[in-house]
């Protein structure tokens, strides 16, 4: 799945270079807004509720081509995110 990170910075790259109007989501989400649900995710994987955690890091992945970033600094964390929930789900599925 790795595969998938470049796909979606190359998609946030390629909105950014479109312009303001040219290229962003009619509905966006901001880095932030993810990062807030990820922390959510989190405490439930501590929690031991796995399956809403699951659920909740789907959701996170599913909304990273609908995200609107300033800068390339944002660009890269969002890879980071991207490979870190994707990584979270590997080792959970795999319990």
């Amino acid at each position: 799945m790795p595969c998938h990170v470049s796909q979606f910075v190359w998609l946030i790259v390629f909105r950014k270079e479109a312009g303001a109007k040219g290229g962003v989501p009619a509905v966006g989400m901001k880095l932030n807004d993810l990062i807030q649900r990820l922390q959510v995710a989190y405490q439930l994987t501590t929690q031991g509720k796995f399956q809403e955690a699951v659920d909740r890091f789907r959701s996170i992945l599913l909304s990273v081509p609908l995200l609107v970033v300033d800068s390339k600094q944002d660009i890269t964390e969002v890879n980071k995110l991207y490979k870190l929930v994707d990584g979270i789900q590997f080792e959970i599925y795999s319990l």
